[in-house]
């Protein structure tokens, strides 16, 4: 058995499941860790209980099926109440995002604050080695003692996209038991070892996003509201209106529903105006894209080919990265 426990992100599902199951079976001591965000269906009550640690733990009702699942394979499980965090850093990033035009992926909030962030703090707190997860990544250590963040086997299923801010201490305290393996191969691991798991669906991109869409979930936010405006050509010809921002991401094409002789795409978004601007595939055509917020787990040597993703199930494309002054 060895020595020092490893704590999992338990969300019940099968890829956390299964995780767990495999450090068990590599003779690691696994206990589990969930948090609470406010957004689970069904709701987890939690069952307060004593804790060492500036940070309340919480044992969950037994009944519920995430502590039933936890059962099935012996492993402690506790719960930490991130409700308030979780809004403050995920739900308003998310939301004011979509105020300014902007499509916002809040897992890419989410994984360095709360997940890689709070509760890995917590489980390190609790006497853990590292804190794992279900996710479909790869981890490695050169020879310089640095770790790199890499891709999952599984290329249906690669999740680096979404831990691309996460830092190398972060990473260097981190396992991913699933991220050699395929989906396939987790899903048979559960079924030859009887892993049962809380929830049968898979689980969704954006966790607190029910079956009514994101929109339906904007439009439900205190302070959130639509205002339409106008549709133009990138001409500056007025050809439709719209009835929010909110509902449209650079390169859409369905649900703009103009009459024309050639579908319209999505090609500016303009907030400060109230301003959506479409036009042909061909206006989608742009010689550079502007990024900001860059974050390197490791700098590029200048020899390293760079591709960008614009959306997780973007196919990557080669970039060439020049930097600008902030004033240009």
């Amino acid at each position: 058995m060895k020595t020092q426990p490893v704590a999992i992100a338990f969300s019940g599902g099968v890829d956390s499941l299964t995780a767990a199951f495999l450090l068990q079976k590599k003779g690691f001591s696994v206990f589990g860790l969930t948090f609470v965000t406010g957004y689970e269906q069904p709701s987890i009550p939690l069952i307060p209980t004593e804790s060492p640690l500036s940070t309340p733990l919480y044992q969950i009702e037994p009944s519920h099926p995430l502590a039933i699942t936890a059962h099935s394979i012996n492993l402690p499980l506790w719960a930490v109440d991130f409700r308030d965090i979780f809004q403050e850093k995920v739900i308003s990033y998310f939301v004011s995002s979509y105020q300014k035009g902007e499509t916002p992926n809040p897992c890419l909030a989410c994984n360095p604050i709360i997940k890689f962030g709070l509760l890995q703090k917590i489980a390190l707190e609790m006497g853990a080695s590292s804190l794992a997860t279900g996710h479909y990544v790869q981890t490695k250590e050169d020879s310089e003692g640095r770790f790199h963040l890499y891709k999952g086997v599984d290329p249906q299923k690669d999740q680096s996209y979404f831990l691309g801010f996460l830092s190398e201490a972060q990473l260097q305290k981190a396992l991913f038991p699933v991220g050699h393996l395929t989906k396939k191969e987790v899903f048979q691991i559960a079924a030859d070892n009887t892993l049962t798991p809380a929830h049968k669906t898979e689980s969704q991109d954006i966790c607190f996003i029910s079956t009514k869409g994101y929109q339906s979930f904007l439009e439900n936010q205190p302070h959130f509201h639509a205002q339409p405006g106008p549709i133009i050509t990138p001409s500056g010809k007025t050809i439709g209106s719209h009835q929010g921002l909110y509902k449209y991401t650079i390169g859409q094409r369905k649900g703009i529903n103009l009459p024309a002789a050639y579908p319209y795409y999505v090609v500016n978004i303009q907030p400060a105006k109230n301003t959506l601007v479409v036009g042909d595939k061909s206006n989608l055509d742009i010689p550079f894209i502007s990024l900001r917020d860059l974050h390197w787990i490791h700098p590029p040597n200048p020899a390293t080919p760079l591709f960008v993703k614009l959306r997780y199930h973007h196919t990557p494309a080669p970039i060439i990265l020049k930097s600008t002054s902030s004033t240009s």
